[in-house]
């Protein structure tokens, strides 16, 4: 997923990690047709816990990591 980009870079996020690639570097794009959410995720989930996770995806901050 592209969470940054400007005319000479962009910067993916992939399992929680950011890089940034030259523009020039990037060969080819494409628009996946699904999510990569997993399939049936959402009915596992309950109310609070969706609303948490969308409010999550419309934010680039990382929030607080879970204490072991």
């Amino acid at each position: 997923m592209t969470t940054a980009k400007d005319a000479q870079q962009r910067t993916l996020r992939r399992l929680g990690q950011d890089t940034t690639i030259a523009k020039a570097d990037i060969l080819s794009r494409e628009k996946l047709p699904t999510s990569m959410m997993p399939e049936g995720l959402l009915n596992t989930l309950s109310h609070d816990e969706v609303r948490d996770l969308l409010a999550d995806r419309r934010t680039s901050a990382q929030g607080p990591l879970p204490k072991p």
